[in-house]
């Protein structure tokens, strides 16, 4: 079996993938049929194979080179393109290499055992940074991160380095600059803890599996650390484990098992429901040397159509599965459009995503300022080649208000975040209704009195309407007298259009407006519109309008006659 200096491990190759419980049953599974194998001669000659991790783009295939000690880089297909590396423990050198992890950039990042840390590259094999105790010198420690023999590491969705700490029996999450953000985890072998965890993986939502050798199991945690479940158990059974070393999600969620003691390949929903199992007689445990046989098998890597590459450690190969002649993937990420619309307490956001038949997980996040402060609970959509419509509904909103808006999508070919939007809420509409009066004629007294409101039956006229809502309150009035039809306009009457057909107009005759509440509004009137002006007598129209901030105005129309 495969040795370190220490108890023996491995690591998952954290491959960004996707996975929810509830769609994986009509998930596409991964095409796992031998198509490859490379590393057997040439610069490329790999000896005892560890990490393996697919580029961003799926062109590339990373090989941790375990006795060489260095990093070799493939295309899809096997040509060798470079190899950085040396044995020592200077930044660039490796001690114990062991997993391996790209992030939707391209870095690559690489764990090691014997000089504990973690350390970061570009895809060209440039260093860029080093993580562990003393800036990852190669010294092991106990600190917040610090670690002592690290064999895998994985990127979470937020970019987040994920590091099973094997001696400390913790896993540890960095950010993506390295800065220790939590840990979890403690020895022993309760649910919970953990007893050499040497792989990690992560799904979309965070959630992270451990993979533990020595339990021989899988325990899922949240992103925060909360403990989910555990699956696994010795033996060579459907599902049992003899160390497994790494595990790794594809693009449909599913999660893949490096079982390294049975030889095999495993295959996992995420809620740890066996599905299927690869190696030699169908996987039963034995080692082999044919293809799609393994012999201790240490790492999976996966590309965004479920292509998948296998570190076969005891064989000095890497093997490729998947589709016929292993096609270049043209892995897009998810594209998004997000529209709106909006009623006075409420908005309904709206939008498509295009997840290129992947499986993707999506959000909205809303709120009063482009900071949001809401986000929907993740929601995840199956793999398909047509755009999919999505929405979410906010409610308890604040009429006439503006309010922000953005959809983020998350595939294994990476995330992407809409363009800030906003909505404007219309103002609750106040509506003009059941409007009436006490008298369609009346006289005006000798002293008119100025309008105002009231609730009383007044003297003289009472216009009274309701309102479905508080809104400002317009009445015009306007004096209706005899014309002449001139065109299409009803013009006064004079010497040149006495011959026109009569008509009757409309002459506007003053206006006054007032803060009308919901319900039933009262007005008395006796003819004043302002302290300078009342209506003579004659027959008027009154056009009673409602207004209100953001909303549409509302009318309603009544007639009246001021007698003598």
């Amino acid at each position: 079996m495969a040795r370190r200096t220490r108890t023996r491990g491995a690591v998952l190759g954290a491959i960004l993938a996707l996975s929810f419980l509830l769609l994986w049953t009509s998930a596409a599974r991964a095409d796992f049929t031998y198509q490859t194998q490379f590393g057997t001669s040439g610069p490329g000659l790999l000896s005892h194979p560890f990490g393996t991790a697919v580029s961003a783009d799926g062109n590339s295939v990373y090989v941790g080179d375990q006795q060489h000690q260095r990093v070799v880089q493939f295309s899809r297909s096997g040509a060798f393109i470079r190899a950085w590396g040396t044995a020592g423990t200077a930044h660039g050198q490796f001690d114990g290499l062991d997993g391996l992890a790209v992030d939707h950039a391209g870095n690559v990042y690489t764990s090691e055992c014997a000089n504990s840390r973690v350390q970061k590259f570009a895809p060209d094999g440039t260093f860029l940074a080093a993580f562990g105790k003393n800036g990852g010198d190669g010294s092991s420690g106990t600190g917040d991160g610090e670690f002592h023999c690290v064999i895998g590491v994985a990127i979470d969705p937020s970019g987040n380095i994920v590091v099973p700490d094997a001696n400390n029996n913790r896993v540890q999450v960095l950010s993506p600059s390295g800065s220790f953000l939590t840990k979890f985890g403690s020895t022993g072998t309760a649910q919970g803890q953990l007893s050499d965890p040497e792989g990690v993986t992560t799904d979309i939502f965070g959630n992270v599996y451990v993979v533990e050798c020595i339990n021989r199991r899988i325990s899922e945690f949240t992103e925060t650390g909360t403990f989910i479940r555990i699956w696994g158990g010795l033996g060579v059974g459907n599902g049992q484990f003899n160390c497994p070393e790494s595990a790794s999600v594809d693009p449909q969620g599913m999660v893949w098992v490096a079982d390294e003691g049975n030889n095999r390949i495993q295959e996992f929903a995420p809620d740890g429901t066996f599905l299927a199992k690869f190696g030699k007689n169908g996987g039963d445990g034995t080692s082999g040397t044919g293809n799609g046989e393994f012999n201790e098998p240490e790492q999976i890597g996966f590309d965004c159509r479920s292509n998948a590459f296998v570190a076969d450690y005891g064989n000095n190969r890497e093997q490729g599965f998947g589709l016929p002649g292993l096609p270049a993937p043209n892995c897009l990420v998810p594209s998004v459009n997000a529209g709106a619309s909006a009623l006075p307490t409420s908005v309904t956001l709206n939008g498509t995503i295009g997840n290129d038949s992947q499986l993707a997980v999506y959000h909205f996040e809303f709120g009063p300022t482009s900071s949001y402060g809401v986000s929907t609970a993740p929601q995840t959509l199956a793999a398909s080649a047509s755009p999919v419509p999505v929405s979410a509904n906010f409610a308890s909103l604040a009429p006439n208000t503006t309010y922000h808006y953005r959809i983020i999508a998350t595939t294994f070919s990476g995330t992407t975040v809409s363009a800030d939007q906003t909505v404007i809420t219309p103002g609750v509409r106040a509506v003009v209704s059941s409007a009436g009066q006490s008298a369609r004629r009346w006289r005006e007294p000798r002293k008119p009195r100025s309008p105002r409101i009231t609730r009383r039956v007044p003297t003289g006229t009472t216009f009274r309407f309701n309102l479905s809502a508080a809104g400002n309150v317009r009445f015009r009035f306007a004096r209706r007298g005899p014309g002449r039809k001139v065109g299409k306009k009803c013009s006064a009457p004079n010497k040149r259009n006495r011959r026109r057909p009569r008509c009757t107009r409309s002459v506007p005759s003053g206006s006054f407006s007032f803060a009308g509440h919901a319900g039933l509004n009262k007005v008395r009137f006796q003819g004043r519109v302002s302290r300078r002006k009342k209506l003579k007598p004659g027959s008027y129209r009154l056009t009673i309008t409602a207004t209100s901030p953001g909303a549409a105005p509302s009318s309603s129309k009544l007639s009246f006659t001021i007698v003598r």
